[in-house]
């Protein structure tokens, strides 16, 4: 009928990775497609949800984490920024068996919102686990800023107190 139709350039790579995977069953250009989709439109849920598909059924954590910090980077949201940051920590940590990958990007979460709970509480853990005193300090020193004022506060400073005499074998500290 001589009408032309406009068409967003990433919705023409997310037709173009469908058209790989589901026709030409060419997982890795459907990847690369849909990865250009996150580039263009990092907002695009469609283009996350199939490269989840596709990681998943691979196995490949790694490619999904760095999907999922790809959109993070690019995310102007930072519910959302934090969202893809915490699911790339999750598949880290369960997946990819990790930790020290999963504490990276918990901290990633943390430089975006620093009362993150789930992210204290993971680091608070880690850090406990592995005997790092001085990272977990500082995690609880971060519980404290934000602790209201009364027994929660002074719970962490009698615990970030044993934490240096006992840990760190610092009294004066």
């Amino acid at each position: 009928k001589g009408n032309s139709r406009a068409y967003r350039l990433g919705e023409l790579y997310a037709r173009r990775g469908q058209v790989q995977l589901q026709y030409l069953q060419d997982v890795d250009e459907a990847v690369l497609s849909y990865l250009k989709v996150i580039e263009l439109n990092p907002e695009n849920d469609t283009a996350v949800k199939c490269l989840e598909t596709i990681f998943s059924q691979q196995e490949d954590w790694a490619q999904l984490i760095s999907a999922y910090e790809k959109r993070a980077a690019l995310i102007s949201d930072d519910e959302r920024r934090i969202e893809m940051l915490r699911r790339a920590s999750r598949v880290a940590a369960a997946k990819l068996k990790e930790p020290a990958e999963a504490v990276r990007l918990y901290e990633a979460i943390l430089g975006v919102d620093s009362t993150d709970r789930e992210a204290l509480d993971s680091l608070e853990r880690y850090h406990e686990r592995s005997r790092n005193w001085e990272d977990l300090i500082s995690v609880l020193q971060n519980r404290l800023a934000t602790a209201s004022a009364g027994d929660a506060a002074i719970a962490l400073l009698r615990r970030i107190a044993q934490i240096c005499e006992e840990g760190l074998m610092s009294e004066d500290r």
